[in-house]
């Protein structure tokens, strides 16, 4: 019994203190990281990091980086007096893996440093850009233009001159990330995120081209149209649907066939600049369907012109037959008013495309049709007359 106690006074003899200053240094650990921690987050609250980093649409998000900053500042001193604690308890085994994890960290800690400053430096560059390109662009009337072009409800602060501010202020980030890895030469993570920025970069000319063709296409196309709908206007070309029997489209307002033509010639426009778009950005195939559409749009529309000249071609010709006061004038009006349809439809139809066999097998058997109905007509008419004529040649 007395040599138990003589070991246990002899382990706390030797343990007893360094557990003490291994109590010691904890504390000192906790009090200098909280320096670190307080010195770190008075010193970026005095650069005003958190007021610059703070978004319009999160107010705290500045508070919170600076937080976090402040946070790692207190684990990284922390983490300094481990392998001291380590050391004075004895415990070698734990202590190398500890020290090497904290050689690898702190041989980290510059590169770590450098790409946080980086980064935060190019945000706040990144931020005055967007800033001094949106006035720039409020200032020189960008948004008074694209109300003018019809771009007036962009659901954008300070609408286009925003946009244009918020395009740049990405690419610049872009940048600045890209940069910011470049530094932490992590291969496994900087090389795919820099082959995703690489290819995003590479694509931004493109990309801006397709934009500027598709709103100049917009504005030409707004004007043409608008253009268009009043010269027709002009010219009485809304009265030609009550000439061909439509009397219940308006020849006023903006429901007009003036106005209905001005805006297939603006979808007309924007079709072809979506396809001088697609084929920018190397959209092949659907460049290719694009312009099939707008192939068959022109087709589709020829046809449509094509009947329309015919039905009123047909009306003309029933109206005058009907003026006319022959005979069955209503019978033929009505006959040649169909007759010039048929002929018409099936050339609207053969120009727009639609099954050339089926409409020339239609076309063959509406005229086999009127042929064998005058056939009849002719047949039964005559009944009276053969008859005579077989009764005269029977009695001679």
């Amino acid at each position: 019994m007395q040599e138990f106690i003589n070991n246990m006074r002899e382990a706390l003899s030797v343990y007893a203190p360094r557990v003490i200053y291994a109590l010691l240094l904890l504390v000192a650990a906790w009090i200098v990281a909280s320096i670190g921690r307080l010195i770190a987050r008075k010193g970026l609250q005095a650069l005003k990091i958190d007021e610059r980093l703070a978004t319009a649409e999160d107010n705290d998000s500045g508070k919170t980086v600076v937080k976090t900053l402040s946070d790692v500042v207190y684990w990284i001193v922390f983490l300094c007096f481990i392998p001291a604690i380590l050391g004075v308890l004895g415990l070698t085994g734990i202590l190398e893996p500890v020290q090497t994890m904290m050689n690898n960290i702190l041989g980290f800690l510059p590169k770590v440093l450098a790409a946080v400053l980086i980064f935060v430096i190019g945000s706040l560059i990144a931020r005055i850009l967007r800033q001094i390109v949106t006035s720039l662009l409020v200032a020189a009337g960008a948004n008074k233009l694209a109300e003018k072009a019809g771009l007036e409800n962009v659901p954008v602060k300070n609408g286009v001159s925003g946009i244009i501010g918020t395009l740049v202020y990405a690419l610049v980030l872009l940048g600045v990330l890209s940069a910011a890895l470049g530094v932490l030469s992590i291969e496994a993570i900087s090389n795919p995120i820099n082959n995703v920025i690489n290819g995003i970069t590479h694509a931004i000319p493109n990309v801006f081209g397709a934009a500027i063709v598709l709103v100049i296409a917009f504005m030409i196309g707004r004007v043409v149209s608008g253009l268009l709908a009043n010269i027709l206007t002009g010219v009485g070309f809304n009265s030609i649907p009550k000439a061909l029997g439509f009397s219940s489209i308006p020849t006023t307002g903006e429901r007009t066939a003036a106005t209905f033509v001005g805006q297939l010639a603006f979808l007309a426009i924007m079709f072809f600049a979506v396809t001088s778009a697609a084929n920018l950005l190397g959209f092949e195939r659907f460049s290719e369907i694009v312009q099939e559409l707008t192939v068959f749009g022109g087709q589709l529309l020829t046809g449509v012109v094509i009947f329309g000249i015919g039905l009123y071609l047909a009306n003309l010709a029933a109206n005058l037959i009907r003026e006319s006061g022959v005979t069955s004038a209503t019978t033929l009006a009505t006959v040649a008013r169909v007759a010039i349809l048929i002929f018409t439809g099936a050339m609207a139809l053969r120009r727009m495309g639609l099954a050339d066999d089926i409409v020339n097998l239609a076309f063959g058997l509406s005229l086999g049709a009127l042929a064998v109905a005058a056939a009849i007509a002719f047949g039964v008419g005559g009944i009276d007359f053969a008859k005579s004529v077989l009764n005269r040649f029977r009695a001679g």
